[in-house]
């Protein structure tokens, strides 16, 4: 009887997913996005009258060296209203984002 709930124990822990797995996910897709937003921003002087950006999604994958990302970009300036597809290559310690066309 002890050996059968030790077994079955044993399934249900190895059965169980990491929790810290899908944090650690969401904590990378915040870090991009923070990243991409703050690159955004510099190249337009953080003058926000000129454009706003909310980034709704990001899907990336991770290589050696950097994060190759695709983000999801809502665009609003003055007489426009655009949402559409931005790619970059971000570095690990998220200090370089490099865009592309």
């Amino acid at each position: 009887m002890r050996t059968t709930i030790a077994i079955l124990l044993l399934i249900a822990v190895a059965g169980c997913k990491n929790p810290s797995a899908k944090d650690s996910r969401e904590k990378k897709e915040s870090r991009l996005k923070a990243a991409m937003l703050q690159k955004l921003y510099k190249d337009i002087n953080f003058d926000s009258s000129k454009a706003k950006y909310e980034i709704l999604n990001v899907s990336f994958f991770e290589g050696r060296e950097y994060y190759n990302c695709e983000f999801k970009v809502h665009l609003k300036q003055p007489k426009l209203d655009t949402t559409g597809i931005m790619t970059a290559d971000i570095s690990k310690d998220m200090s370089v984002v490099k865009r592309k066309l």
